[in-house]
C-alpha cells in the first residue's frame, strides 16, 4: 500500500467507448493533495498504470502530468508510455480485469501503489461504481457520445446522472432542498426554494426562512391567560428584542396547551404547519420577530418592503396572561392579552 507520506483523496472517472467491443482509452481523473490535505496545484506528479488479468499484468504504462488549479489530473489509460508489456488495443477485455494505480507525487520514478479495484463485471454491466482500497471510486460508463466530459457548461454543485442512454446534466439545488427520486427513477430536487421564501439572518448567523403570506390573520396567543411555566417572562422590551429561542418557545407552548380546548392558537398553528416539504416551522420569539421587521418590514424603516402591516405575535412570554408581539407598520412592540387575535407567520431556521 501507498506509505502516507502523503494524504490523497481519490476520485477516479473512467469513461468506457465500447463500440469496437474494446476502449480506445479510459479517462482517469485524480485529485492529489498533500499531508494536509491541501491539493497539489499547477505541479508534475507521475502515474503507473498495470492492467491485471489472471495475476499478471497484461498492459503497463507511465504518465507524467500536471496537476490544474483544484490539484487534479487528467490522463487517459491505453495512451500512456508503456513501459513493460502489452498492447492495450488487444487487450481480451471479456477476461475479469483490474487496473492498479501507482503514484509519484513529486513527478518522479519512484511510483508507489495508491490500490487495485477489479473492472470485471463493470465492463458487461455498463455503468457501476465501486471503491478501491485507497478510497477512492471507480466510475464506468458505457459507450454513450454524450459523456460526463461533454456536458454543457457545468456550474459547481452540479450533479450528473445516466439516465441508460445518455449522461444527464442535473443543475444544482437550492439552498436547503434535498435530493430525492422521481417516478421514473431520476434524481429530482425537491423542497424548499429559497426564491419563494423570505430570508432573514439573525445576529448569531442563523438563517430564517419566513413564510411568504401570513399563516393567520386573527389568532390567540392561548385562550387562557396562564404562564408557560417553562419560559421565562420577559419584562422589559429591552430582554425580549435578546430572546431568540423561538423554536423551543413554541415546544414549550404547545407541550403545556395541548390541544388547547380544541381552539387554535399561534404556536400550535405555526408547530402543525407543513409547507414545502417541512414540518419544522415554529412561532419566531420577539427578537426574530424583531429582526424579521428590521429586514423585511418598511423600506422607510429600512426594510425590504416585503412585510408592512398588521400586528404579529411572537412566541415570547411577558406576564401569566400576556406575551410580546410587534407591529410591521411602525415596529411598534407590546404586551397584548393572551386571549386577543393577531397575526402570525411562521419561520423555519435553515439547515447549514
Amino acid at each position: 500500500m501507498f506509505k502516507r507520506i502523503f494524504t490523497i483523496f481519490t476520485y477516479l472517472l473512467f469513461s468506457l467507448n465500447l463500440q469496437a467491443q474494446a476502449p480506445k482509452a479510459i479517462k482517469y481523473q485524480k485529485v492529489v493533495r498533500d499531508a494536509t490535505g491541501q491539493p497539489l496545484a499547477n505541479q508534475q506528479v507521475a502515474f503507473g498504470i498495470d492492467l491485471i488479468q489472471n495475476g499478471a499484468s497484461v498492459y503497463g504504462e507511465n504518465h507524467q502530468i500536471v496537476t490544474n488549479a483544484i490539484g487534479a489530473a487528467n490522463l487517459e489509460i491505453g495512451l500512456g508510455t508503456v513501459v513493460v508489456n502489452g498492447v492495450f488495443s488487444r487487450i481480451d477485455w471479456n477476461l475479469p480485469t483490474s487496473v492498479r494505480v501507482y503514484l509519484d507525487p513529486t513527478g518522479g520514478t519512484n511510483v508507489r501503489e495508491l490500490g487495485t479495484a477489479d473492472l470485471q463485471p463493470l465492463l458487461a454491466n455498463g455503468t457501476s461504481v465501486v471503491l478501491d482500497n485507497d478510497g477512492g471510486s471507480i466510475y464506468i460508463s458505457d459507450n454513450s457520445a454524450n459523456t460526463l466530459a461533454q456536458l454543457a457548461n457545468p456550474e459547481k454543485g452540479d450533479l450528473a446522472y445516466y439516465d441508460g442512454t445518455a449522461w444527464i446534466l442535473l443543475p444544482k439545488g437550492n439552498y436547503s432542498q434535498l435530493l430525492n427520486l422521481n417516478d421514473i427513477g431520476a434524481p429530482i430536487f425537491v423542497g424548499e426554494n429559497r426564491t419563494a421564501q423570505f430570508k432573514v439572518t439573525l445576529p448569531q448567523g442563523d438563517m430564517l426562512s419566513v413564510h411568504p403570506t401570513d399563516n393567520s390573520v386573527s389568532v390567540q396567543w392561548s385562550n387562557a391567560g396562564l404562564n408557560i411555566t417553562s419560559l421565562t417572562d420577559l419584562k422589559t422590551e429591552g430582554d425580549a428584542i435578546m430572546d431568540f429561542n423561538g423554536w423551543a418557545n413554541t415546544q414549550a407552548i404547545v407541550t403545556q396547551f395541548g390541544i388547547n380546548n380544541n381552539v387554535n392558537f399561534a404556536a400550535k398553528q405555526c408547530a402543525d404547519l407543513q409547507a414545502d416539504g417541512f414540518n419544522d416551522w415554529y412561532l419566531p420569539s420577539a427578537g426574530e420577530l424583531n429582526e424579521i421587521y428590521r429586514q423585511l418590514g418598511p423600506t422607510s424603516a429600512g426594510g425590504s418592503g416585503l412585510i408592512t402591516t398588521g400586528f404579529y405575535w411572537s412566541s415570547s412570554e411577558i406576564v401569566d396572561d400576556g406575551a410580546w408581539g410587534q407591529g410591521f407598520i411602525v415596529g411598534n412592540r407590546g404586551s397584548s392579552s393572551k386571549i386577543s387575535e393577531s397575526r402570525c407567520r411562521c419561520v423555519r431556521k435553515w439547515t447549514k
